[in-house]
């Protein structure tokens, strides 16, 4: 398992589910493996941790500067 320290995460893009209803989310890479994905991202003010499969992420592309 990889562990991404604090200030050093990843961006990412992520697919979610609340219930029913699934969604994509702007999220950091917290931690992974060969299969999976810890994720850490803020929905109405509240912070959320979960796993998710390794292919509802994608690293998100850098901003790019002017």
């Amino acid at each position: 398992m990889t562990i991404y320290p604090e200030g050093h995460r990843p961006k990412v893009k992520a697919w979610v589910r609340f219930g029913p209803k699934h969604t994509r989310v702007d999220a950091e890479l917290v931690r992974s493996n060969s299969i999976a994905a810890g994720i850490k991202f803020t929905v109405r003010e509240k912070v959320y941790q979960c796993w998710v499969w390794g292919n509802a992420i994608k690293v998100a592309e850098p901003e790019r500067r002017a």
